[in-house]
This record gives structure tokens, C-alpha cells and sequence, in this order.
């Protein structure tokens, strides 16, 4: 991402029921007041290089859930 962007990672899970999708940092909280998780997408404004890690996605029903990460970093030019 580059800095001053907005950052966007989708995340998708199929199940019945439909399950919810939640979105965390590994080793911080959320970017506060800069990221919003909608219908399943994260996005933060301003990135910036304290934005920079990893990033999990939780999907979960009755039935269970499933994770999967990711990690933003700062692209330079």
C-alpha cells in the first residue's frame, strides 16, 4: 500500500448459515478511527507505516469458524 492511501483486503466465506466476518490485527488493535470492515472488506485510510503487519480474517457460524491472514506493508514511489 502506499502511504497516505487507502488500504482494502477482502475476505469471503460461504457456509449456511451465512457466516460473520470479523477482522483483527495479530500484534495491535485496528488503526483507530481510520478502519471500517464492511461486508466483509477492511479498509483504512491514511496508511501508514505503523499500519504496517499482519491482519486476520475470522469467519464464523454455528457451525464453527475459519481464519486466514495477511500481511500490508508500505510500497515506496
Amino acid at each position: 500500500v502506499k502511504e497516505g492511501m487507502v488500504a482494502s483486503v477482502t475476505c469471503r466465506a460461504f457456509g449456511s448459515p451465512p457466516p460473520v466476518i470479523q477482522w483483527s490485527r495479530a500484534f495491535a488493535p485496528l488503526p483507530k478511527g481510520r478502519a471500517t470492515v464492511e461486508n466483509g472488506n477492511l479498509k483504512i485510510t491514511s496508511f501508514d507505516t505503523k499500519d504496517v503487519g499482519t491482519y486476520l480474517c475470522k469467519a464464523t457460524n454455528k457451525l464453527g469458524s475459519v481464519n486466514s491472514s495477511t500481511t500490508l506493508s508500505i510500497v515506496i514511489g
